[in-house]
């Protein structure tokens, strides 16, 4: 931890001194090869405590983009979102759920195991959306102006919202990527409760997988988020899948499915299969979260 405090010191100091040369230094980066297997080795709650913005593994850390982390940003300013407080405090609730599983795993695993088969219950009753919701959203894509007009195919997009709601607190990931994957023709609407009972989970089967776990499950490619590849993507057909904030330390997995002609404005499906217009420009900013800015993309 000193070691790591020092190196954030350093950091300051160059940006202080308005020093421009290449970050980080020689030395700096010889060290993160030598930690990156250590530290991809670490359980869950321990790697989130080192996870994102002080992570020496991970693009557009502190590490490797010093500048992007002045006293007045994000990562140290408590007023402000996705702030190293506000990480270290998402990072404290995990590690917290841990202690609990350690303390008392029988009592833990059961609870655990009893909420997931009563979500696997439940989601085996659900009902499918019924055509006239989803005609009801799909209307949005032309209601809004300027309307949205790249999409995915709208028959294929009508199948994936045809099937029934996320249920499971925990489940929003693979269901986002199986609407994606309903999209893509890669399985169909009936495939996807084993789809998504098939996900792997982070720590206990209450919470749901990482990006690069998710990705994984889900055929696709875990990328750092970028507004020109998530229109490119659109624009060519593909559903993408977005990770953003919801408040706090939340964290919630929705498909993007379209962009209007100007790029300024996309259409969201939520695992509820309902649709959404946003400004791009706050897509973006809901997209950078303490576990860092994540979209899965299937081109």
């Amino acid at each position: 931890m000193q070691f790591s405090l020092a190196l954030v010191a350093m950091a300051m100091l160059f940006n202080a001194a308005g020093v421009q040369a290449k970050w980080p230094p020689k030395f700096i980066r010889d060290i993160q090869k030598k930690f990156e297997p250590l530290v991809d080795a670490l359980p869950a709650p321990l790697r989130s405590c080192v996870n994102g913005d002080l992570d020496p593994s991970l693009q557009r850390s502190i590490w490797h983009s010093p500048e992007d982390f002045r006293l007045t940003n994000g990562a140290f300013d408590p007023t402000v979102n996705n702030n190293v407080g506000e990480a270290l405090l998402g990072a404290a609730t995990d590690v917290l759920h841990t202690a609990a599983f350690v303390v008392a795993p029988a009592v833990y695993t059961g609870i655990s195991t009893g909420i997931k088969e009563a979500g696997k219950a439940k989601s085996r009753s659900a009902e499918p959306t019924p055509p006239a919701d989803v005609a009801h959203e799909l209307q949005k894509l032309t209601s809004h102006q300027p309307a949205i007009t790249a999409t995915v195919p709208l028959d294929a997009l009508r199948k994936a919202m045809s099937t029934y709601e996320q249920v499971e607190t925990w489940s929003c990931g693979p269901h986002a990527t199986g609407r994606a994957r309903i999209i893509l023709g890669w399985m169909s609407p009936d495939e996807l409760h084993s789809y998504v009972h098939r996900s792997p989970t982070t720590i206990t089967a209450t919470v749901g997988p990482t990006p690069s776990q998710l990705a994984a499950h889900a055929q696709g490619k875990h990328k750092r988020f970028n507004v020109g590849e998530l229109v490119q993507e659109l624009r060519a057909g593909r559903p993408v899948v977005v990770l953003i904030k919801v408040g706090g330390a939340n964290l919630h997995y929705q498909t993007v499915v379209g962009v209007s002609a100007c790029g300024q404005y996309v259409a969201v499906l939520d695992t509820n299969n309902t649709i959404a217009v946003v400004d791009v420009a706050i897509l973006e900013q809901r997209t950078s979260t303490w576990l860092a800015d994540s979209m899965i993309v299937f081109g």
